[in-house]
């Protein structure tokens, strides 16, 4: 069962080809950013990081002082730990914190909930996690004398398709988004609430609004 779930992982994961030239365009440094920033807010020190990707968080978390273990089903990415987030071969309360962005929609939404406890399993306090978010937002962001800067948003639903998944998540790999039916950000809201986790803040980012964060404690 536990290679089943690799074989089924490997499929839909990225590996190096991936992470070649123009992936960090698109407003991607800035999602890495808010990786950063989001752990820099806590008083931590050991980290888990799902699925590391091009390694620039991680490089960049370990010249900041802190201790991470890389893991990643896709061995030839190199991680220290190459693993299933649904089986992970750590003891519990292993770490302070883990790191999981734009890593759990490359499994089938059935299995959201159980890499979740997995996470939940094995940290301390808590998961910064992103996914991706397909509803098309409205924002308003700007500045004001003596209220300094400001920023709103507002989703708008995306209408499924008949054809779900669509073949552009099928070329990234994903089985599915935020906004889609079924995946709509009350479910994964609902889905992370029976996980054991509590959402402490969600938001998105401005310059690449479909990546959208969720800071969860334990």
């Amino acid at each position: 069962m536990k290679k089943l779930y690799q074989q089924q992982e490997r499929a839909r994961v990225p590996g190096h080809e991936h992470y070649k030239s123009g992936y960090i365009a698109g407003g991607r440094i800035h999602s890495f950013a808010h990786q950063l920033a989001s752990v820099n807010r806590l008083e931590i020190n050991r980290i888990l990081e799902v699925g590391p990707g091009p390694g620039l968080v991680t490089q960049a978390l370990k010249l900041e002082g802190y201790q991470v273990t890389t893991v990643d089903v896709q061995e030839e990415l190199n991680p220290d730990v190459a693993a299933s987030v649904l089986d992970l071969p750590m003891s519990d309360n292993s770490y302070d914190l883990a790191l999981c962005c734009q890593v759990l929609e490359h499994l089938p939404f059935e299995q959201f909930r159980r890499a979740l406890k997995e996470l939940y399993r094995v940290t301390k306090k808590g998961l910064i996690l992103s996914l991706p978010d397909a509803s098309r937002p409205l924002s308003l962001s700007g500045q004001l004398p003596f209220l300094g800067r400001f920023s709103l948003q507002f989703a708008i639903p995306t209408i499924p398709t008949p054809q779900f998944p669509s073949s552009k998540l099928d070329q990234m790999g994903h089985y599915w988004e935020i906004g889609y039916k079924g995946t709509a950000l009350r479910d994964v809201k609902r889905a992370i609430a029976t996980s054991g986790f509590e959402i402490k803040s969600t938001w998105r980012v401005n310059e690449l609004l479909w990546h959208r964060f969720f800071e969860l404690s334990k």
